[in-house]
């Protein structure tokens, strides 16, 4: 309706323009301003475009309200402009391609139904499209839009054919394509897409074709739904491949099974930022992060930042590039330029520069010169120290000493050498490699973590002992290796009785040094002496007890072990003897080719011995003594060493003192005595007797002595004691097993029962059983004549008891013994 329709009616007093489809755009501002003026009645006829206005009274709408906006300008009484300048139209379709767009034409025709904006400058998707109903075709193609966004096309229910390929479109929203159930083409071709969310696609119902070829697609299980989805009618042709991860590299979207699309590991930053720009913190200098729809992402920059990313300062100090510590300051009107002003010691524009401080240096003796920080340090050789490596170095002083476990420390041109005592080799004598056991208790104890299945042990050893433990390892399934009457003997005892054993052919306990070697591999034991041939174990049903948990001991074990029913062969082999340590000389034990530390961890409490680097876990228990020199200081403790070869020794006691090593004190029996009136007297180390003063008799001095007038003065009584009778005559009162008148003729063969101790001597040891042992002693005559011309009283029963005996040496060991229970006569052993 133009401007001035009514102004030849001057009579005009109704006008009736209800229900008419009012567009209420600039073009009809006039009929407002009209109504307003004019008193005539109208019905208060209504808007009903656009949205905003609609049902609103014409009159009732203000004048900057009546607009031409987001392509209103409809205006049915003017001529319409088919055509805009920029595009060529053929009936309904528009060709605006190639023209370096970057909005939408104005006058684009209401009636478009195919629209062709390919090769322009768009950065996004147009918004006004959606007042373009009737589009069934779209061509976006060879743009820069780098975003879609949700619902912008779902107005578009007649769209057939979507065109956005070759673009720089990197995420796709879930609901960008909302709405176009018509679509039956879409392309995304040659963009930069690597994920599309799940229910992307919901809408498309009528989708036919889908290209997304030369997108770099990342096929893992968030690819698996697109996977299925294209497969169901084959909406891809088979072009679109995946970029990753990993081995889906190259594989065709639509013929890759799908259970190949897996995730195995976090998504690469540089995918997730696509849709998440922020994520990859790409502004810089602490600038701030927020999405963008055009530019992907948008950088709002600290004070003194500029640039997409905030990485150009906007002037040339911000950052401060003057290096270590420098200060920067600004040239006169030239912003982009500066100066430095360093500190001392370096130099440089940027202050970059060190100072070669040791151009010139006072450092001596061959000494190498550091460059510092306006200064410098003399690196002296090692024979020199001070400030600038003018003092000679005394490393044998106090503070210095490098030599370990009391070495010697000599000074030399070169440096010091260390003069090592006996058992401990290496540069600073910190290694011990022999070691002398001199007690029964003695042994080493090695951690398993040094063997394992496949092992080699090598050792020396020098010994004129016949018994004793050398190796043992186990509990009980053990292996062990152990001097047995002078020979070599080592046992695998899987339970079973008897247990396997190799005897060495050769004899060890001569005192001179043998190499021993045993090797446990693929299930065989190998015993080798002197590099001989070797004797071996094969086909050992069990594991061997190499591959357990349990310690190796070294010439013996601890009483722990020796109880933990793991010795059944040794107690076999050996007649009932409990483990007794190995008595000698141990030296370079190797362990699979490496030599062992016998001294790393010297026991509870002992000193360092500056080993730390040392792997070796050991334990060098009581009684075992560096080197293997027989009388090495300390190997009698309270006595005299006496060498006795090449390894041996024995020990002369002093007053007081007994045992092997002299380290035990001797027993007196005469301390709480119980001699009455006389003077007690040691007999041995467990009995003794009393001399008694004159005046007093009895085996405790507690009788009174008679004057010489006393009738038993006289008497001689051999096995009984002297009695005076009623009528003052003296008498004989014998013995058991005693007659006669002098107790001097023994009564027929009889058993005597008694109750002591065994006693049995045990090396340089006295050993007694623990508790005393009731026994039957034979004593008396048989007819027939004297004992040896006839017959004479002998045991005619006993039986075998075992009892433990306790030796003086603090050892002990089982064994046994006869015990007489039946005496009488019979003929006399020749």
């Amino acid at each position: 309706m133009n401007p001035g329709a009514f102004d030849t009616l001057h009579s005009l007093s109704t006008l009736n323009l209800l229900a008419n489809p009012f567009n209420c755009n600039c073009h009809l501002a006039w009929l407002g301003d009209w109504l307003r003026r004019k008193r005539i009645v109208t019905g208060n006829p209504r808007c009903q475009n656009p949205y905003f206005l609609k049902e609103i009274p014409i009159q009732d709408v203000a004048v900057q309200d009546f607009a031409c906006e987001d392509g209103n300008d409809e205006n049915s009484c003017s001529p319409v402009l088919r055509c805009p300048a920029e595009c060529s139209c053929l009936d309904t379709v528009v060709r605006c391609s190639n023209k370096g767009l970057t909005t939408l034409p104005k006058g684009l025709p209401k009636e478009t139904t195919e629209l062709y904006l390919d090769g322009n400058h768009f950065t996004q998707v147009p918004v006004e499209l959606s007042n373009y109903k009737h589009l069934t075709l779209i061509d976006l193609s060879n743009n820069q839009i780098s975003t879609l966004s949700n619902h912008s096309l779902s107005n578009m229910s007649e769209l057939l054919t979507l065109i956005l390929s070759y673009n720089r479109l990197r995420c796709i929203p879930v609901r960008a394509f909302d709405g176009l159930k018509s679509l039956r083409l879409l392309s995304l071709h040659g963009n930069d897409i690597s994920l599309i969310p799940e229910g992307a696609f919901k809408d498309l119902s009528s989708l036919s074709h889908l290209a997304l070829g030369a997108n770099p697609l990342y096929c893992d299980c968030h690819m698996q739904w697109l996977s299925d989805w294209v497969k169901s009618g084959y909406k891809e042709p088979g072009i679109a491949r995946c970029a990753g991860p990993g081995d889906m590299t190259d594989k065709l979207l639509l013929t890759t099974p799908s259970k190949k699309f897996t995730c195995t590991g976090p998504v690469d930053m540089s995918v997730q930022a696509k849709c998440e720009p922020c994520l990859s913190s790409p502004c810089k200098n602490d600038g701030t992060c927020s999405n963008d729809p055009v530019h992907y992402y948008r950088c709002t920059c600290p004070y003194g930042f500029k640039g997409q990313n905030c990485e150009e300062p906007i002037h040339a100090c911000i950052g401060n590039p003057c290096q270590n510590g420098g200060t920067c300051h600004l040239k006169e009107g030239e912003g982009s330029n500066f100066w430095c002003v360093c500190p001392e010691g370096f130099e440089g524009d940027a202050c970059e520069i060190n100072i070669d401080d040791c151009e010139d240096n006072d450092c001596e003796n061959n000494s190498t010169c550091v460059d510092g920080i306006n200064n410098y340090t003399c690196m002296c050789s090692p024979e020199y120290t001070g400030e600038l490596c003018e003092e000679k170095l005394d490393f044998c002083a106090p503070e210095l000493n490098p030599c370990q476990h009391d070495s010697k420390c000599i000074l030399t041109p070169q440096g010091y050498n260390c003069q090592c005592l006996h058992g401990y080799e290496g540069e600073r004598c910190e290694t011990l490699v022999s070691v002398n056991f001199v007690n029964r208790e003695s042994y080493l104890q090695l951690p398993s973590s040094l063997l394992s299945p496949q092992t080699n042990i090598s050792l020396q050893i020098a010994t004129d002992e016949d018994s004793g433990v050398l190796l043992y390892k186990g509990d009980n399934d053990h292996i062990a290796m152990e001097l047995y009457r002078g020979r070599l003997r080592v046992s695998y005892d899987t339970g079973s009785y008897p247990p396997s054993a190799i005897y060495s052919v050769e004899t060890v306990n001569d005192g001179s040094f043998h190499a021993v070697e045993l090797v446990a591999a693929d299930q065989t034991l190998s015993l080798s002496i002197d590099g001989g041939p070797p004797k071996s174990i094969n086909s050992i049903s069990k594991q061997s007890t190499l591959n357990i948990d349990s310690p190796l001991y070294l010439g013996g074990m601890p009483e722990r072990a020796s109880a933990s029913g793991g010795l059944s062969a040794l107690q076999h082999s050996s007649g009932g003897r409990n483990g007794t340590s190995f008595h000698g000389c141990l030296r370079n034990l190797y362990i699979n080719g490496k030599l062992q530390d016998l001294g790393a961890g010297l026991g509870p409490g002992a000193p360092s011995s500056g080993t730390a680097q040392s792997t070796t876990r050991q334990w060098l228990g009581h009684g075992v003594e560096p080197g293997c020199q027989p009388c090495q200081r300390g190997a009698c403790v309270q006595g005299d060493c006496h060498a006795t070869g090449h390894r041996g020794f024995t020990c002369t006691c002093h007053p007081g003192w007994t045992g092997a090593v002299c380290d035990q004190q001797v027993n007196n029996p005469c301390d709480g005595n119980k001699c009455i009136h006389g003077t007690c007297l040691p007999i041995n180390s467990y009995s003794y007797s009393c001399r008694c003063q004159p005046g007093f008799a009895g085996v405790l001095c507690d009788e009174q002595d008679q004057d010489s007038a006393n009738p038993c003065s006289l008497s001689r009584c051999k096995h009984g004691k002297c009695r005076v009778s009623g009528l003052g005559k003296a008498y004989c009162e014998c013995n058991s097993g005693y007659t006669g008148e002098a107790c001097d003729r023994e009564v027929a063969c009889r058993g005597e029962r008694v109750r002591d101790v065994y006693q049995r001597q045990q090396g340089y040891a006295a050993c007694q059983t623990q508790e005393k042992v009731s026994r039957l002693e034979c004593r008396g005559s048989c007819p027939g004549g004297a004992e040896g011309q006839g017959t004479c009283c002998t045991p005619l029963r006993s039986k075998r008891r075992k009892y433990t005996f306790q030796c003086t040496d603090g050892s002990s060991f089982v064994q046994e013994v006869e015990k007489v229970v039946k005496c009488g006569c019979t003929k006399c052993s020749s």
